[in-house]
């Protein structure tokens, strides 16, 4: 099972989500947390979301140079209401370097 890190600028860049995101059987699971982004001491409690892969039209792996976006594109803006940062059932999620190889690993086991 493949675990990837991803972060979410959030509010202009006043906070930021911090998370992982894996596969589990017939779904993706997106955990995060919260943070203030000028002291990093505002936490919120970390959450879970389940999304399940019925439910999603896309997956897909944009590319940088230091980064890349994972961009989840669901069927409902219901299926990702609860994970800060969606818009219209859309959620990029920024992947450091170093992780993009387990990303693409993710990518190519949403759609076998």
């Amino acid at each position: 099972m493949t675990s990837v890190p991803y972060t979410i600028k959030l509010v202009g860049g006043l906070a930021v989500c911090h998370g992982l995101i894996r596969p589990d059987g017939d779904a993706l699971v997106l955990e995060y947390q919260l943070q203030d982004s000028w002291f990093g001491v505002l936490r919120g409690r970390a959450k879970s979301v389940r999304v399940p892969l019925a439910d999603l039209e896309g997956v897909e792996l944009k590319g940088r140079w230091f980064s890349r976006t994972l961009v989840i594109q669901s069927r409902s803006m219901l299926s990702l209401a609860a994970v800060p940062g969606h818009r219209q059932g859309r959620l990029e999620l920024t992947v450091a370097r170093q992780d993009v190889p387990a990303a693409e690993r993710l990518v190519a086991g949403v759609y076998e």
